[in-house]
């Protein structure tokens, strides 16, 4: 997945959410100290006002929804719907 958005080129917003049953340990968020530079950027769902306020600082990158807990052999990575901010 890493390898797909590197090739995309320009920069990535990732929310990522989990499922009822997540485990604890299995951890998708993680990001490099300098957040700001950082060609992909990893966040946690939160409610869509929380979104949007994250989308708006990141207004230059592509925005992407990640279903970590998916019963599927690679999660599922969607463009993130913006009209959900409009």
């Amino acid at each position: 997945m890493i390898t797909r958005l590197e090739r995309m080129g320009g920069k990535h917003l990732i929310i990522v959410s989990y499922g009822p049953k997540h485990l604890i340990d299995d951890e998708w968020v993680y990001n490099k100290a300098d957040i700001d530079e950082a060609s992909m950027v990893w966040a946690q769902d939160m409610e869509t006002a929380q979104n949007c306020k994250l989308i708006e600082y990141f207004k230059d990158r592509h925005i992407w929804s990640l279903e970590a807990d998916k019963d599927q052999p690679i999660p599922n990575l969607q463009p993130y719907p913006r009209k959900l901010c409009q």
